[in-house]
């Protein structure tokens, strides 16, 4: 059912994507609260359209099961950091 598959879709964009991309829209665009709203929704979108596109309903409980478990969690707060960092200009120096 499409609209089942919707459903599992925006729960892993807003998971895993938005998430991800909260701060780098935010920093983006500054104090422009309007602006970051319209990016939000607008890269939110094109997401919920490439994973309808390229995953199947099971892939995506199968991804949802992952990152409710500790690991997952994990692994998901790593990139949420990351992006944080990419997005404040800051560099790998190898230490």
């Amino acid at each position: 059912m499409e609209s089942d598959k919707r459903k599992f879709v925006e729960q892993v964009v807003d998971l895993i994507v938005m998430s991800r991309n909260r701060s780098t829209a935010s920093d983006l665009n500054g104090p422009n609260l309007e602006m970051t709203q319209k990016l939000r929704s607008k890269l939110r979108e094109e997401e919920i359209a490439l994973h309808m596109k390229h995953y199947e309903s099971e892939h995506l409980v199968a991804l949802l099961d992952f990152y409710n478990t500790e690991m997952g969690e994990s692994i998901l707060s790593a990139q949420i950091r990351m992006s944080h960092d990419m997005s404040s200009g800051l560099k790998f120096t190898g230490q």
